[in-house]
């Protein structure tokens, strides 16, 4: 995927969508998403989010039961606890700030 190559050994900030489709392996979005988390379990990209992103992450599946995703999202806040995959960070207002500013900058679509 050439969107992702720009991306590769760089450190990714990510908010709640994409982590989302990843954990419930949503059919449409698989095909965008899987390969960024591949190369982040590869460690060609260090990943970081909030704990907000994760705690929004698992509303649905517990909703709706969905155990299998609760055990991807559980063993990704694992990955997250020992900072080998993923970096969890605290949101203040600088980096809101920046979130917000360059939300668009790297907006993929599947259209």
């Amino acid at each position: 995927m050439e969107w992702l190559k720009p991306l590769l050994g760089t450190r990714v900030g990510f908010d709640t969508a994409p982590l989302i489709y990843f954990i419930e392996q949503h059919p449409r979005y698989m095909p965008l998403v899987g390969p960024f988390f591949q190369a982040v379990e590869r460690g060609a990209i260090q990943a970081v989010t909030s704990v907000l992103t994760l705690t929004e992450v698992m509303v649905h599946p517990l909703r709706h039961k969905n155990y299998k995703a609760v055990c991807r999202e559980q063993r990704l806040r694992a990955a997250a606890q020992d900072g080998v995959l993923l970096s969890l960070e605290s949101v203040g207002g600088l980096i809101f700030g920046l979130a917000s500013a360059h939300a668009d900058r790297w907006f993929i679509s599947d259209r």
